[in-house]
């Protein structure tokens, strides 16, 4: 139950942080609804999930890369119903799923040592130039 109640705090804290960064606009991710998850008393619940979109080629700034698989994820995935505005690139046959939208590295750093290492210990900070990872 500590865990439960531990992750659901991350998770608050992680989405009022990534709301109060100044954020580009990218284009709205699509939501994908799971369907009916429980019934309960006659109520049924639902959760939607985004999907990952690309990199807007104009984009210029700092991400930070949450993990790398050599497959996409689902969309029923966890990392989409913790973090909105989640962007892929597919790189080397490995697909890279980042969030955020940083003016500088040290913005990015301080975030992600503060709200995503603990659940993302090998995140990443990547700068892009125009849409470009360096």
């Amino acid at each position: 139950m500590k865990n439960l109640i531990f992750t659901i705090i991350i998770i608050i804290i992680s989405i009022a942080a990534v709301a109060a960064q100044p954020m580009m606009v990218t284009s709205d991710a699509p939501i994908v609804t799971a369907g009916a998850l429980e019934e309960e008393n006659g109520v049924a619940e639902t959760m939607s999930f985004q999907v990952a979109k690309a990199i807007n080629a104009d984009f210029n700034g700092f991400k930070i890369e949450l993990l790398t698989s050599s497959t996409e994820l689902s969309e029923n995935h966890v990392i989409f119903s913790q973090f909105g505005k989640i962007t892929v690139e597919h790189i080397n046959g490995k697909y890279c799923y980042t969030i955020g939208s940083f003016d500088s590295q040290n913005k990015a750093t301080d975030f992600a040592s503060k709200i995503i290492a603990s659940n993302y210990p090998d995140y990443q900070i990547v700068e892009y130039t125009l849409g470009v990872r360096k």
